[in-house]
């Protein structure tokens, strides 16, 4: 209807993964700004209009609750092999 006018998305690939996905795909090329965080160009990244390289898990730090009221921070495990940004810092910046 041409309401939308961004879309981000990280960490999931719905024009692959979603049962209208190709509805999704035909809709992303209406939005004036469409960007994917991703590691690399899957379905949804090839049609969103800015690719951001975002970096592996491994290489990211994060929270966990692995156990409700347990809470615990993770660290990277490797440095970053790439030039890239975790999808939170890309926000805040």
């Amino acid at each position: 209807a041409g309401t939308v006018q961004a879309a981000l998305f990280f960490g999931g690939n719905p024009v692959y993964d979603h049962a209208r996905g190709a509805e999704l795909a035909q809709a992303l090329s209406k939005i004036p700004l469409s960007v994917s965080f991703a590691d690399r160009a899957d379905e949804t990244a090839s049609q969103c209009k800015y690719i951001t390289p975002a970096p592996h898990y491994l290489e990211c730090w994060g929270d966990a609750e692995p156990k409700r009221g347990f809470l615990g921070v993770m660290q990277p495990t490797i440095t970053h092999i790439f030039k890239t940004r975790q999808f939170q810092s890309s926000l805040l910046t």
